[in-house]
């Protein structure tokens, strides 16, 4: 994902990336297959741009 967001930004693209919580280096405990906190992280993302009159305009996941 570092590169793609790498590729992004040098092409005038703005990205953002995020562990959800309890993965990566977010806080919080990891919990398999609670998708609805997966959910809401990702509700809790857009929210943010949406408040700061950012548009979304696409979501991109991975997963190792």
């Amino acid at each position: 994902m570092t590169q793609l967001a790498a590729a992004l930004e040098n092409a005038g693209i703005s990205s953002f990336r995020f562990d959800f919580t309890g993965n990566g280096e977010s806080e919080g405990s990891f919990e398999i297959g609670n998708y609805w906190r997966e959910v809401d992280d990702i509700h809790s993302v857009a929210q943010h741009f949406h408040e700061a009159n950012r548009r979304v305009m696409a979501i991109v996941g991975h997963s190792k």
